[in-house]
């Protein structure tokens, strides 16, 4: 038997190092600031988007670009099949809902999905370009069979960015969730809790606490580094033993990251904003 609903979501962060995270629930304390330390910035440039389309399923049609199902009428979900317990792209009716109204489990119009009572726009390997303004590409597709079995159904959700602060440890709380740094331009959204901490390995499978971020390189290891604030006299900022505040063009604004062993002259700010951008 096939069927379009049971389709469920994970959180998707994507930040350098990032990736998903539905975990537990966690903590971590932020220290005070000190006595107006010097800020530096630390450039990175501006973050490429993934090939969305290629990393969505493979199937008779496309998630994100609607591909093979040109008709006006009929748009691309997921298909799930209990029996064999899969999950695939098929063509389906459009519904008459539109991105962001209310839906029940009928479909909305072509390249959205109705999830928990919302039509949402597809994308695929958080791809953000594929989102509307004010959305990012963080969202995963599961789906499940009427046996309980779990699938990853290769897709993922555009869901609203920049309604929370990295800084606020309640932001989220509402949600049961903490205010995460959620894809490589610097959005920020509400994700599930971590139990990590501060210098702990980190992954796509396994994100920091509140207050924190995961850093590394594509050959290095990536851990838990705390996020502090990017203005002059700026709360929360980094303890001797962090290191100092480094703006990555990764970060949000007003945000930096305490970054150890950092080479790079002070950034000199006028009227609140920086003059000189200058890293190491």
């Amino acid at each position: 038997m096939v069927s379009w609903s049971r389709i469920l979501t994970c959180a998707l962060g994507v930040g350098l190092g990032a990736g998903v995270a539905c975990g537990s629930a966690g903590s971590t304390s932020t220290p005070s600031g000190g006595d107006c330390p010097s800020l530096y910035y630390g450039g990175g440039g501006t973050a490429h988007p993934p090939d969305g389309p290629s990393l969505c399923a493979a199937g008779v049609c496309n998630y994100q670009t609607q591909a093979g199902c040109d008709a006006a009428e009929s748009t691309c979900a997921p298909l799930i099949d209990d029996a064999a317990a899969t999950v695939k792209p098929a063509c389906r009716a459009v519904g008459p809902a539109r991105l962001g109204e209310s839906c029940t489990n009928s479909a909305c119009e072509k390249g959205a999905l109705c999830v928990n009572g919302v039509c949402q726009k597809l994308c695929c390997g958080g791809d953000w370009t594929a989102c509307p303004a004010g959305e990012s590409c963080i969202r995963q597709l599961q789906a499940e069979t009427k046996q309980g079995v779990r699938l990853d159904a290769q897709a993922d959700l555009c869901m609203k960015v920049n309604d929370c602060d990295v800084f606020d440890a309640s932001s989220c709380a509402a949600d049961n969730r903490i205010c995460r740094i959620a894809d490589p331009t610097g959005n920020v959204a509400c994700m599930p809790y971590s139990n990590l901490q501060l210098g702990d390995p980190c992954n796509e499978q396994s994100q920091c606490g509140a207050g924190m971020h995961c850093v590394g390189s594509s050959s290095g290891p990536t851990r838990c580094r705390r996020l502090c604030r990017w203005e002059p006299c700026g709360t929360p900022s980094c303890l001797a033993s962090e290191g100092v505040c480094v703006h990555f063009d990764r970060d949000p604004p007003g945000v930096g990251e305490c970054t150890p062993n950092w080479h790079g002259s002070p950034v000199k700010f006028d009227g609140g904003l920086p003059a000189r951008t200058d890293g190491g």
